[in-house]
């Protein structure tokens, strides 16, 4: 949900991905960062 609106925002701005290895990286980062979040809901949850 959220990265859908960072992209849309980014591209109104004009935001240009250089090579496909760009978005491969903030896919990479977008899902390391939604598991560090599922795990400290977990921890919660415990």
């Amino acid at each position: 949900m959220f990265r859908g609106l960072f992209l849309c925002s980014a591209v109104r701005a004009g935001a240009k991905f250089a090579s496909p290895r760009w978005e491969i990286i903030t896919n990479v980062l977008t899902a390391l960062l939604m598991l560090y979040f599922a795990i400290q809901l977990a921890r919660r949850a415990v």
